[in-house]
């Protein structure tokens, strides 16, 4: 005989089955045989990290002081063990600000000195990534 998988697998849901399967020998003379079998079901990187708090806009004052918190995101990964860990980056590192690639926390790393800025906005892209196998990641911007 043969088994046959007839619908999705998800080891976030469930990690493994037991079942049993019975062997009759068509002649009806020999005594049926059991078996037990369980199949465990392998965790894929089947989910991207997902900003849950974003996008956000803030205002960081000229007298803020340096490593201070100014945002922090909220990322989740749906997948378990190590494809469900998040590292969070700046895409392009920054004059004034920061962020911790555990807890996905923005600090200002310098005060901000408007005149260099001439007026303009600084917009960050924060990038959260899992550890899973192939990498799957997700951005927002600040």
């Amino acid at each position: 005989g043969e088994l046959i998988q007839m619908g999705y697998l998800d080891a976030n849901v469930q990690s493994h089955y037991v079942f049993g399967i019975i062997a009759i020998d068509g002649g009806g003379l020999v005594t049926p045989e059991q078996i037990a079998i369980t199949i465990q079901v392998e965790e894929t990187n089947d989910h991207a990290p997902a900003f849950t708090n974003a996008p956000l806009t803030i205002t960081v004052l000229d007298d803020t002081q340096p490593n201070t918190i100014v945002a922090a995101f909220d990322v989740t990964d749906d997948d378990s063990g190590i494809s469900g860990q998040v590292t969070c980056s700046l895409r392009e590192q920054n004059l004034f600000f920061e962020i911790d690639p555990t807890t996905c926390e923005i600090f200002l790393i310098a005060s901000v000195d408007y005149s260099l800025l001439n007026g303009t906005e600084v917009t960050l892209v924060i990038i959260a990534s899992d550890d899973g196998t192939p990498s799957l990641s997700a951005s927002t911007t600040l």
